[in-house]
C-alpha cells in the first residue's frame, strides 16, 4: 500500500514559511527594542542567527511582554529547527507508524509525525501573530501568515 505524504510535506512547507516570517518579525522587534529604523535593524538581524537576535532583544528589554514573547519565539524556533533539520525518510515498511522514519532521533519514539508537525506550525503561527508592536507594522486586514 502506497502512503500519501502530502500532509507531511504541506506542514513542512508551512513550517519553512512561518519560520522565515519569525526571523523577519524578530528583526522588527529588534529595531523597536534598539530604537533604530527598521532598515538598520534588518541589516543587524540579517547578520545574526535567530537565536542571537532573540538573545539581544531579551538582554536589552525590560518589557515583561517582550520577554514573554522572546521565550515563546525561542520555543517556536527550536520546534522549527527540529522539523526542518530532521532527516526525513518515507519508508513504506513502517506503514504501522504512518510510513515516516526520522533518522538521528529527532522525534519522540512512536510519536505522531503529523501531530508534531502541526504543533510546530501552530507554535510558529502563534509567535508571529503575537509579536510586540505587531499592530504598528501589520496592515489592517492582512493575514500574511499560513
Amino acid at each position: 500500500m502506497e502512503i500519501d505524504h502530502t500532509e507531511h510535506l504541506l506542514l513542512l512547507g508551512k513550517i519553512a514559511v512561518n519560520g522565515q516570517s519569525l526571523e523577519l518579525i524578530a528583526g522588527i522587534v529588534l529595531g523597536q527594542t534598539l530604537g533604530v529604523k527598521q532598515h538598520v535593524a534588518g541589516v543587524i538581524a540579517g547578520h545574526m542567527q535567530i537565536s542571537g537576535v532573540l538573545n539581544v532583544i531579551d538582554a536589552l528589554t525590560t518589557d515583561v511582554a517582550v520577554k514573554s514573547w522572546v521565550k515563546l519565539a525561542r520555543k517556536a524556533s527550536e520546534a522549527r529547527n527540529k522539523m526542518i533539520h530532521g532527516a526525513w525518510a518515507f519508508d513504506e515498511s513502517l506503514e504501522a507508524e504512518g510510513g515516516v522514519h526520522i533518522q538521528r532521533g529527532r522525534f519522540r519514539d512512536g510519536g505522531d509525525r503529523v501531530a508534531e508537525l502541526t504543533e510546530a506550525v501552530n507554535l510558529l503561527y502563534e509567535v508571529i501573530t503575537t509579536a510586540p508592536g505587531q499592530k504598528t507594522w501589520l496592515p489592517a486586514g492582512v493575514n500574511q501568515f499560513i
